[in-house]
């Protein structure tokens, strides 16, 4: 009941802005992004994440927010998958371009796949090996000639069920992108996100997010991509126990019962002191 209410009240406030956008340039960006520059296809896809953000009461702890934002171009970025609003956060805080790899399941999810494709996002067919060289190539492609960096989730899917809350080993793969660009890798680690769209009705959601310094060619470069996927592994898992125990004792205080102020036009989160 909780989650229809919520879901309600989102709808109410979102939908016609949300139709407006699908049809006034969601379905010719996705359609044809080639015709369009990316600096003008991602600030209309990102204002219409800053608005939905407007409505979802999140309150941000960020760590290391330099390590993003004055990232270098082509950086790949890798963090633990918690729900399909992890993009709207990434977005949300970045007003320069960055785009996402994602299993090919997420293209047809209605709005989420259109705003990817708007972007430059990329979609893998993990059961299709030839598929992946060909995405690997335009990644490559698109980082060097456009500078345009891409978030990758290396579980490669959210951990559900009795796995809920772990991190999920990493697959070696994803990794490789970087290993041919040989450009940075920055690792986050982010909390509470699975909040956002689920079935409650607190007055403030909290989430965080971790970015660790970003780490050269020179410094994986000498690893197999399967050293450095473990490696990874275990610095964010460590990461995500740290943020646990924060996100536990922000609910047992009650901190998500009070209301959050009003935020100015333009600004889509609330950011935690």
């Amino acid at each position: 009941m909780k989650k229809f209410l919520k879901w309600c009240r989102l709808v109410f406030f979102l939908f016609p802005k949300v139709l407006y956008a699908y049809f006034a340039f969601l379905l010719k960006y996705s359609a044809h992004p080639e015709r369009y520059p990316l600096s003008r296809r991602y600030a209309r896809v990102r204002g219409l994440i800053v608005e939905v953000c407007r409505h979802l009461r999140i309150e941000l702890k960020v760590e290391g927010i330099e390590h993003f934002l004055n990232r270098e171009d082509g950086t790949l970025l890798c963090g633990n998958h918690i729900a399909v609003s992890d993009v709207l956060l990434i977005l949300c805080l970045s007003e320069k371009p960055i785009s996402f790899v994602g299993k090919k399941e997420v293209k047809k999810i209605p709005v989420v796949g259109r705003c990817l494709k708007a972007i430059d996002g990329l979609f893998l067919d993990r059961s299709d090996p030839r598929q992946a060289i060909y995405l690997f190539k335009e990644a490559d492609k698109r980082m060097k000639e456009e500078g345009l960096s891409y978030v990758i989730f290396p579980e490669g899917t959210r951990a559900k069920g009795e796995n809920k809350g772990k991190i999920l080993p990493f697959h070696p793969g994803s990794f490789k992108i970087a290993y041919r660009n040989k450009g940075p890798i920055v690792l986050y680690c982010g909390m509470g996100t699975d909040r956002l769209l689920g079935g409650d009705l607190d007055r403030r959601h909290f989430c965080q997010l971790r970015f660790f310094s970003p780490i050269s060619y020179e410094q994986y470069g000498g690893l197999s991509t399967v050293e450095f996927a473990e490696k990874a592994h275990g610095v964010i898992e460590k990461e995500a126990d740290r943020l646990r125990a924060e996100d536990k004792e922000y609910y047992a205080a009650g901190r998500q019962k009070a209301k959050l102020p009003s935020l100015p036009k333009g600004t889509g989160i609330h950011y935690a002191k």
